[in-house]
């Protein structure tokens, strides 16, 4: 899955809403998770309850656990760290200086990696241009969805025609 394009990518989001996340990753999730794509390698960081469900269907070279991540951040102390910390965190130990993000990422973790003197940028346009253009799997996965839909369509034409009206008006149930 491994690209030869050098520009590093980061998006923080739930891929159930966010089709650049879901795109990258092909792993459907409510919950926010991390996504890098480094130096052509693409890793995601997901909680230890998702973590054998990315490992099953998520289309990605690297698996990272956050909850590891996140013990890291917090050493000793008794409070979890924020959700941002451990973005910092990760991308810290990544070597990582600048990234491209979507335009909709978030603008807290933004600031607080500018903090942590990480800069990012977003695209002028499509995160993933690639998106434009459908693959050969998914213009057959269009054609059969469509087929399915004039089916039913047409089975509903069907049931409407054969259909005759009684002639009684039904009784409205009061409540």
């Amino acid at each position: 899955m491994a690209k030869t394009n050098n520009e590093t990518r980061l998006i923080v989001a739930p891929s159930d809403i966010d089709a650049d996340m879901l795109y990258a990753t092909k792993f459907l999730a409510g919950d926010p998770f991390i996504f890098l794509e480094q130096n052509g390698k693409r890793t995601i960081v997901l909680s230890d309850l998702e973590m054998d469900r990315g490992r099953r269907t998520a289309k990605v070279d690297e698996f990272v656990s956050f909850n590891q991540l996140e013990r890291e951040v917090q050493g000793k102390a008794r409070q979890a760290p924020p959700y941002e910390k451990v973005l910092a965190h990760f991308l810290r130990k990544r070597g990582v200086k600048s990234a491209v993000v979507p335009a909709n990422f978030p603008l807290g973790y933004a600031r607080a990696l500018a903090k942590d003197d990480v800069d990012l940028a977003t695209t002028n346009g499509l995160f993933w241009p690639e998106r434009e253009a459908k693959t050969d799997d998914e213009l057959k996965l269009i054609g059969r969805a469509l087929r399915i839909t004039g089916a039913g369509l047409a089975r509903a034409m069907e049931v409407l025609k054969a259909s005759k009206p009684s002639g009684k008006k039904r009784k409205r149930m009061m409540s």
